[in-house]
């Protein structure tokens, strides 16, 4: 049920990548996706799965606590917006593409937990690379 679990939430923030860029007015430039498919793919996918595990453990690990003492909707919001800046010091562009993902890996994270969000975002990430790498 867990690896369900993951791979739905992992679809959801594929799905409002998605959307997100067909409201956008013009095609997003995500220098940083650039960056990685670049790198040799072992490295990329490394890169992919520790990144993906840092930023949870920073976004809806750290700063999950202090603001769920606030309400889920607070610390949903305020986690997402953190992981949107967070992407946006690279390109402001992935900044804005990340928000919605953002929301729902803090979705994730309040109903099913730190590792139902971290699986979701390693495997929106591995499911990236695969696109990248054909």
């Amino acid at each position: 049920m867990t690896l369900l679990r993951i791979t739905g939430y992992a679809l959801a923030c594929i799905g409002v990548q998605v959307a997100t860029a067909a409201v956008l007015p013009e095609r997003p430039p995500l220098d940083a996706v650039g960056q990685l498919a670049a790198m040799p793919p072992a490295v990329m996918l490394a890169t992919l799965v520790a990144g993906a595990l840092v930023e949870e453990a920073l976004v809806r690990g750290v700063l999950w606590w202090p603001l769920r003492r606030l309400g889920a909707v607070p610390a949903i919001v305020a986690t997402s917006g953190a992981f949107a800046a967070l992407h946006g010091l690279s390109d402001p562009m992935h900044g804005v593409m990340a928000l919605g993902p953002g929301v729902v890996l803090g979705i994730a994270r309040e109903r099913h937990g730190w590792t139902t969000a971290a699986g979701a975002h390693v495997l929106r990430n591995v499911v990236a690379w695969a696109a990248l790498s054909v």
